[in-house]
């Protein structure tokens, strides 16, 4: 079955420098349009009965469209422009028409901003179109546009992400706001306060029975050590996206220059490396990771699920009587409706080898 990629492109709105002041009864496909009270510009697609408009992410994506003049900007009613369903799908195409890239990215609005991020979606066809998207609303887009310069690449969403999505959603509709609440100071003073978030999922993070501890033998890619994530059992089946993970290490062990720690899930192999950390030249004594969430490979674990990570370090040149201690300092993970989630039953420590 045919597979389509989609990734998420949050845009943004930005000031428009001059537009017509044009009442636009008779709309046109490709048109420009705005309100009289908000900048952000659109350009709208007419199919049939189908009505589409898509937001124009900054002043430079739109100098971008040679075919797009400032003065044609239309200025209609908000009655009006709400008659046109915003548009949630690009596709990159070349200046003469032909497919660039063929993923297809959705995209929403979020304010005050001229850069998004874009997340790439894996459906098939028949998932595609299960899930409500429409073939129509598709506009093409430049390759400004597409620009990782706009638009930074986040991790990647799949049907059950969509799914999780749509069950949110419904969720929200039927819960009643929580209203803040106040509390009194010491001092009198009243603050606001708001009440705890209650994620959608739980993990825990635990030593494998097999991480290595005691005497060990130094050597390059040596395996430090071993331990497992527990996505804890949920309504609704939410995964938990591992975005990162810190480990902690500390010891007597020599920071030699070019030392460097891998994480992979499941066992040693290029293709389960989740990250990498070579530890920087003037490092006395090894200490722990500062793997940026940009370098970690998500990780999906499924809910009242396991995954086994491992950790592995270059401990050649370690002498007798060196000591290295292993833990898991943090993790950092998602359920899909909040972004980033400490662990709260970490650290844990792996083992204490000894050379």
């Amino acid at each position: 079955m045919r597979k389509i990629n989609l990734f998420l492109v949050l845009f943004f709105s930005f000031a428009v420098f001059s537009a017509a002041s044009a009442q636009a009864a008779n709309l046109a496909d490709g048109d420009l349009i705005k309100t009289v009270d908000n900048p952000d510009v659109y350009i709208v697609k007419i199919i049939g009965a189908k009505k589409f408009k898509r937001l124009i992410l900054n002043p430079d994506i739109f100098n971008s469209y040679g075919h797009l003049k400032w003065e044609n900007i239309k200025t209609v009613a908000q009655s009006e422009r709400d008659q046109f369903k915003s548009s949630d799908l690009v596709i990159e195409v070349n200046s003469d028409g032909s497919v660039a890239n063929p993923k297809v990215f959705r995209v929403n609005a979020a304010p005050n901003s001229d850069a998004g991020e874009r997340r790439w979606l894996n459906l098939t066809a028949g998932e595609f179109e299960q899930e409500g998207f429409d073939w129509d609303s598709i506009y093409y887009v430049n390759h400004t546009e597409a620009s990782k310069d706009f638009y930074s690449e986040q991790a990647e969403l799949d049907l059950l992400d969509i799914e999780n999505e749509k069950k949110e959603a419904e969720k929200a509709s039927e819960t009643p706001a929580i209203p803040e609440t106040t509390a009194t100071t010491t001092q009198g003073t009243t603050a606001t306060t708001t009440p705890a978030v209650s994620y959608k999922t739980s993990i825990t993070v635990s030593k494998r029975f097999d991480s290595p501890s005691g005497l060990a033998n130094a050597g390059t890619g040596a395996v430090i050590g071993k331990f497992i994530i527990h996505n804890d059992l949920n309504t609704g089946d939410y995964i938990a996206a591992i975005k990162n993970i810190a480990i902690s290490l500390s010891g007597t062990l020599s920071a030699l220059d070019g030392r460097t720690l891998h994480i992979y899930k499941d066992s040693v192999s290029n293709s389960n490396l989740l990250a990498t950390y070579v530890y920087p030249n003037g490092s006395s004594t090894i200490s722990s990771s500062a793997i940026a969430e940009a370098d970690f490979t998500d990780i999906n674990v499924l809910s009242n699920s396991d995954k086994t990570f491992v950790v592995t370090l270059d401990t050649q040149g370690a002498v007798y009587g060196n000591s290295l201690t292993v833990g898991v300092g943090s993790v950092t993970w998602s359920d899909g409706i909040t972004n980033l989630i400490e662990s709260n039953n970490t650290p844990v420590e792996l083992g204490v080898l000894s050379y």
